[in-house]
Order: structure tokens, then sequence, then C-alpha cells
């Protein structure tokens, strides 16, 4: 089988107007809108003397629910009826992080010295970064309901990049609100693409006023992604059947078809064992009926914490008896997992999936792309076989 025409530096671009229309006058009337390629949970749009971004569904369940956020510079006035809580200062120089993601993007556009303090330090793969804390210069907050409040707001943050998984993670950080930084919410990981995901990057070129070099750098990503994507439709047939997951204390816990990953086998060339479901969240189903039909499977991915294949027999020796495990073709995302616990699958892959993709496709039709180029996944092996 020949090998996908793989380029060192992606030369094509997406064919598409710039994003920005030209400014016109008229007080607080929206003149022109940055439109999205993939993202349908961030809107951004340009008035007269601000920038309007509104976040839709800002945390897990929390439905049609939209926030307003008002960007512009020091000397810019707030709007009328604007709430100064909403309000954020551009370009921002002091930012908060809670996710590995936000620090991903922001490294990206060559921010990552503007990051002053972290939730989870001991999660973080970011070189840079994990010098800076190690040196003392970025602060450890906590995580969930057990984040210092009182430390946030002694750093005097520009803004704090939220990740909120429930209506109760806007409870706990009601005192920062409070204090008058704005929270911004980044709901990047509720997206099911894999490109709109990345997209999220654009939010953050506004944040540091770099909307054009975010824009670039996502188009790029872009084309090489559907391009592999289009590459792998035009070569295949034969689909591999692909199962995800590990159980946890009797439950497996079944990302749905609609997903992020169940979407990144699709685009890979494989079929996934359960693509016909369809949830906003992950699905609790029994190990035996997961086991019943991953009869059916070829290969396994995302094995949950497993180093090894010894790792899945021991959470239920009946696992063994499963194709995947006795063909050797079960592959975990952590490849690029650090001692401390940190996945840069979840952190630089989520600005990546056109690396996922190549990874996935490598995975499912071995031959198709050069074995050598596979970054965030590896084979899992025995330890003493």
């Amino acid at each position: 089988m020949k090998h996908l025409i793989i380029p060192v530096l992606i030369i094509l671009m997406l064919s598409c107007n710039s994003r920005k229309g030209e400014m016109k006058t008229g007080e607080n009337i929206s003149d022109s809108v940055s439109e999205n390629l993939y993202s349908r949970l961030f809107t951004v749009s340009h008035e007269e003397n601000f920038t309007r971004m509104t976040i839709t569904s800002p945390w897990q369940g929390s439905g049609d629910i939209a926030l307003d956020y008002f960007l512009l510079p020091d000397s810019g006035r707030i709007p009328d009826g604007a709430d100064p809580a909403m309000v954020i200062r551009t370009p921002v120089s002091r930012v908060v992080c809670m996710s590995t993601t936000h620090v991903a993007m922001i490294s990206r556009l060559g921010f990552t010295s503007t990051i002053k303090a972290v939730s989870g330090p001991g999660y973080i793969s970011d070189k840079q970064l994990l010098s800076m804390i190690s040196e003392g210069s970025v602060a450890d907050i906590g995580y969930d309901s057990n984040i210092n409040s009182e430390l946030i707001v002694s750093l005097e943050p520009d803004v704090v990049l939220v990740y909120g998984v429930g209506a109760e993670s806007a409870g706990y950080l009601s005192k920062i609100r409070d204090s008058g930084i704005p929270l911004l919410y980044i709901s990047d990981y509720l997206e099911n693409d894999p490109l709109a995901r990345a997209e999220w990057l654009r939010v953050f070129g506004f944040l540091y006023e770099k909307e054009d070099e975010a824009d670039r750098i996502f188009e790029n990503i872009a084309a090489e992604y559907e391009l592999l994507k289009q590459e792998v439709a035009w070569r295949l047939n034969n689909l591999p059947v692909v199962m995800t997951g590990l159980p946890y204390k009797d439950t497996w816990y079944i990302s749905p078809g609609n997903s992020y990953i169940g979407q990144l086998i699709s685009d890979a060339g494989g079929k996934y064992l359960w693509s016909d479901r369809r949830s906003a969240s992950a699905i609790p189903m029994s190990l035996e009926s997961v086991y019943v039909k991953a009869h059916n499977a070829d290969i396994w991915i995302n094995s949950g914490s497993a180093e090894s294949l010894d790792d899945i027999v021991s959470v239920d020796t009946r696992l063994g008896d499963l194709k995947p495990v006795k063909t050797g073709r079960v592959f975990n995302n952590n490849a690029r997992q650090l001692p401390g616990g940190g996945n840069d699958y979840w952190e630089k892959g989520v600005l990546e999936p056109h690396v996922l993709l190549l990874d996935l496709i490598s995975v499912f039709h071995p031959g198709l792309v050069p074995d050598n180029i596979i970054c965030y996944y590896r084979r899992l092996e025995w330890k003493e076989r």
C-alpha cells in the first residue's frame, strides 16, 4: 500500500477571505462578525469601540446559557449597560489558567510568560511553564472546590480562564468575580469536533490582540487535518472496528458516537464500536455488556491508565480474551505522559488534531503512513512475555 504524502511543513492553506470586515461607524452597532469555521460555542463581533465575545454553554449542562464579554483596551470606555465584571482589558498580560489546554493555546501564541498561576501544576507538560513553576514564579491555586480564591485575587490577573464542569463551579468562583476580576469560561472541551476544539485558539488570539496570527495558525491546522481526512476517505474500503476506554469499578464509561473521540476515529478510517449511540456525555455501561460487544473489535485505543497489557487483564481477566489484546493491537494515548501525571495528549494534543489524526491513521492502517511518525500513542506490551 502506498504511503500518504506527509509534508514536513504544511504548505496548503485554506482559501478563505479574512474574517474581519471593515469597521463602520455607529454607536454600539455590530459592525462585523468574526465567523468560525467549526466551533459552535463562541462567537465574536466587532463593534465601534469594543469587541463582543459570546460564550454559549459555558459549562457542562448549562444548555443555552450565553455569556457576553466585552474586550477593550485600557483607555476604552465600558459600553453602556455592560457588566463591569464582564469587561476584559486587552492585550492581557497576567492570566490564571484552570486547564492545561489553556496553557497550550497561550504557549502556541508565544505568551507563556503571562501565566501567573495554574490549577494542578502536576498535570502540566509545557517545559517552559514547568521551569517557571519550579522557580516559583507561577503559583498553584488548587483544584475545583479547593480553589484558593484569596491567592488568585492577590495576583491581580487581567483574567481567570475558567474550566467549568458544572453549575457548581460558578459558586466557588463567586469570590473572584466579586473582586472585579473577570472570569472567562473556556468551553472548548464541550466541542465534539476536533477542529472546533482547536479553533478556540482564536479566542486567545483576541485576548492577546494577535487575531491574525491565531487565524493563520488555526487555518494551517485545519487545512492539514482536512487533507489527511480526504486522503483516508479516498483510499480505504475496509475499516477496522475500534473500541475505547477501560472499566472503573465494574462500570465502563463509553464515549458516544457523536463525541470528540468518535469523530477522530471516523475521520481516521475506523469504525467505532459505539458509533450508533448519541449522548451529550459519557454513557455508563456494565463491564459484561461491553465485553460481549467488544468481541467484534479489531483495535483498542485510549485504554485509561493502562501502561501495559498486564494492567488491562488485572482489571478483569476476561479482558485478556478480547481480540485486540490477543493480537497486540491495544494503543494508549499516553506516549507523552510525564512521571508527575501530566499528559500532553490533553494539553498540546488538543491543539494538534491533525497530529492525533495522523497517529490514528498509523494505528488503524499500518503501512499507509510511516510507522515512525506516531506521536501521542504507543502500543501496549506484556511486561514479562
